[in-house]
């Protein structure tokens, strides 16, 4: 510092390196980091990292704050919202996390998940002079060292990303690698980076757009393949290639990448999901044998969203079973009403859009995942869910749990791998949503951020109810079919059923549930039997749609089409007592979006069990796909409410003899006929000369639709029906 200016003045401050202080209820020991002057320029420190430094004045009315840090706080309100992992636990009990605060990229520690140290000596996980931001977090193997990525801004037009090893059980980073700087790229975008180990490998992957001239492409996923020396080498726990890319399948519009490995120490398997556009999620893996030889070979591109029926998939996070079968969960968005598709998690949440969790799983042979595929069934939880994790324990077989946020003001969500028709409940409010991974089921933590009032309380379900002591929340149940090709999707959902105030639900299916096939899927397209009477009050929905107009509309040409309806049928005998929404999209009906709410009149349906079921046909040749859908509100957003017969669509108001089909026909054709009401029904077939060939019905039928075939094999061509009911008679000519 120049002293030699005599017009201005100089001073020295100080102050304690750490200091108790109450926050929002509660003591929390902050660490001093620095000295600010405000504003900006105001104040020349002669070091303004010193607790105790001279400062020269450079203008009036400056002001000198210090900057100080404590465990447990955040200044960030979007902290744990990102699709990346901040919080781990070691082999020895320890738990790890990190999050942005301050500018900086912080670590805290926890040997019981309850009281949390500011880690690192209390420093900033990167250079404190440098401004960093999206650390994500991995457990090192069955270590108890954990792996930290992050960005750090050099300047605002450059910026590195930065890997580092951290031990708890000395408080230090003993590593630190730079293993890229972009320099033609400002430090505002977001590179979102996450880290895996995977036996010996170490894999970091992170989003650039627009990168340099030296990539012939307009951005993607980059990776650097690095090595995990166990014992170190010269020093050193990590070291790293050159980084490469972009992975195969992705360009400027992949963001939000996950990465994870199954931690089987002989295999070498990276598997990466990550958001592609607004609308889909997308998965590949490093092939097993070129990984171990040190070398990179991305599988095919897959698309796991692919049949969801969700007009938006974004923000995946994924884990890895020790058979390399990846579990993949993401947040899934239907656009019900003509309301805007959230682009960023920070953009105002409409729930008029149906919001779920989506939940799917890819089974493999052996441990090969080249022999994998992705489940035909999905499972969607939640109704206006913000953020969503996965997590899983060492145990084997390993289990895991996933949690999602759906309001800041209430109770996070979670269900685990043991049942997927209970919904449970940690005690932690706040924004965002994060789960350990942990050796055993009930050690997996959850952390929020509580953003009533700044700093922010970062919350943990270890402070809360312990497991066992977790309540249940009440579900609404719902089963759907999905058709879908490359180009177009089409769905039918039935849901929120109710029998006198009681919830009908639908037969539990396991995370490892697949069919095949159009008789597949309506096969498990039904609920579970529940009884009836003349006096029941019975309410349920429909929900039915297409994902695009346009390509719609060219999926449906040359006389293509999808039938979707709802039956009730007697449990027992399989007889249809009611049809509702018959609906069948062809070229000149592909509508994008309907939802119904139905009250049944049950006078005259006597007592007996029942069921409802889906009933899909088409002549696609598509791919076919089911949802078991669980959420704490009703399912389907009602348009209205209608109060029609049991009978919906097969109530019968007139007399009624459609044309018979096929017609002409040789040897068979149906005829079709309705009857408003009981009575003697006769069916005869004639010949030209009025002579009677044949009877086909003659007996009391009740009110309703029939149909029957008529085979002439036997008789010679020309004939006509006659259909006599209640001395009514419908004549018509064939």
């Amino acid at each position: 510092m120049d002293y030699t200016i005599p017009e201005q003045p100089h001073y020295s401050v100080q102050c304690n390196n750490s200091e108790i202080l109450n926050v929002n209820g509660k003591s929390h020991t902050f660490y001093f980091q620095k000295w600010e002057g405000s504003p900006e320029g105001s104040v020349t420190f002669d070091d303004n990292y010193s607790a105790e430094t001279a400062l020269m004045f450079n203008q009036d009315g400056a002001t000198v704050e210090t900057l100080m840090k404590a465990a447990e706080l955040a200044d960030n309100d979007e902290t744990f919202t990102a699709s990346s992992n901040k919080i781990t636990k070691l082999s020895d009990g320890t738990f790890v996390r990190v999050y942005e605060s301050m500018g900086h990229v912080w670590v805290e520690y926890s040997s019981d998940g309850v009281n949390w140290q500011l880690g690192n000596n209390h420093s900033p996980v990167n250079d404190i002079t440098l401004n960093a931001k999206n650390p994500s977090i991995a457990r090192d193997l069955n270590s108890t060292n954990a792996l930290i990525v992050y960005q750090e801004g050099l300047n605002n037009n450059v910026y590195s990303i930065k890997a580092a090893f951290y031990r708890p059980s000395v408080d230090a980073i003993l590593d630190t690698d730079i293993l890229r700087t972009v320099t033609y790229k400002d430090y505002i975008d977001d590179a979102q980076p996450v880290i895996v180990r995977s036996n010996s490998r170490l894999m970091v992957v992170w989003s650039e757009k627009d990168p340099s001239s030296e990539w012939d492409v307009d951005g993607g996923l980059y990776y650097c393949l690095g090595e995990r020396h166990v014992p170190p080498v010269s020093g050193n726990y990590m070291s790293w290639g050159t980084f490469a890319g972009p992975v195969t399948g992705t360009d400027e519009n992949s963001s939000n990448p996950v990465v994870a490995s199954s931690y089987i120490t002989q295999v070498e398997c990276v598997h990466l999901a990550w958001q592609q556009g607004n609308t889909a999620i997308k998965y590949s893996f490093t092939d097993p044998v070129q990984l171990s030889a040190g070398n990179v070979s991305w599988s095919s591109c897959e698309t796991p969203s692919d049949g969801v029926g969700y007009t938006a998939n974004r923000f995946p996070s994924m884990i890895v079973l020790e058979d390399e079968a990846p579990r993949l969960v993401w947040i899934g968005e239907k656009d019900n009403s003509g309301i805007a598709i959230r682009m960023l998690k920070s953009d105002i949440i409409s729930c008029d859009n149906e919001i779920r969790v989506v939940l799917r799983g890819r089974p493999c042979s052996g441990g090969d995942p080249y022999t994998g595929y992705w489940n035909s069934t999905f499972f969607k939880f939640g109704g206006c869910v913000q953020d969503a994790k996965i997590n899983r324990t060492y145990e084997t077989p390993a289990r895991y749990k996933f949690a999602w946020n759906d309001d800041p003001d209430d109770y996070k969500k979670y269900l685990t791998s043991l049942s997927f028709s209970t919904i449970l409940y940690y005690q932690i409010y706040g924004e965002g949503i994060d789960l350990s991974d942990a050796e055993t089921f009930n050690e997996i933590e959850a952390i929020s951020l509580n953003t009533d009032s700044a700093p922010y309380e970062i919350e943990c379900s270890a402070t809360s109810l312990p497991p066992e002591k977790i309540q249940t929340v009440s579900a609404s149940t719902g089963r759907e079919g999905s058709i879908y090709t490359d180009n177009a999707q089409f769905w039918f959902a039935i849901a929120d059923i109710n029998i006198d105030g009681e919830m009908v639900t639908f037969s539990e299916l396991d995370e490892f549930f697949t069919f095949s096939g159009l008789e597949g899927l309506n096969d498990n397209l039904e609920s579970n039997v529940f009884a009836v009477n003349d006096n029941s009050e019975l309410t349920f929905s429909i929900d039915y749609g297409t994902m695009d107009t346009a390509t719609a509309a060219q999926t449906l040409a040359d006389g293509k089409y999808v039938r979707f309806k709802a039956e009730l049928i007697d449990a027992t005998t399989d007889e249809i007592l009611g049809v509702y929404d018959d609906i069948t999209f062809n070229s000149s009906n592909y509508s994008n979006y309907k939802n119904e709410g139905y009250l049944l009149n049950t006078d005259g349906i006597g007592n007996r069990e029942v069921k409802f079921r889906l009933v899909v046909e088409d002549n696609l040749g598509a791919n076919y796909a089911m949802a078991q859908i669980l959420a704490e509100e009703e399912i389907i957003a009602k348009s209205n409410i209608t109060n029609i017969s049991y009978q919906g669509d097969l109530k019968v108001e007139t007399y009624d003899l459609s044309q018979n089909f096929p017609s002409p026909f040789n040897p068979e054709t149906v005829i079709k006929y309705q009857i408003p009401e009981a009575g003697h029904v006769t069916i005869k077939v004639y010949d030209m000369l009025g002579r009677e060939v044949a009877t086909l019905v003659n007996e009391t039928q009740k009110e309703g639709r029939y149909e029957i075939k008529f085979t002439a094999g036997r008789f010679a061509s020309g004939v006509y029906t006659k259909v006599k009911i209640n001395m009514v008679q419908l004549l018509h000519s064939d």
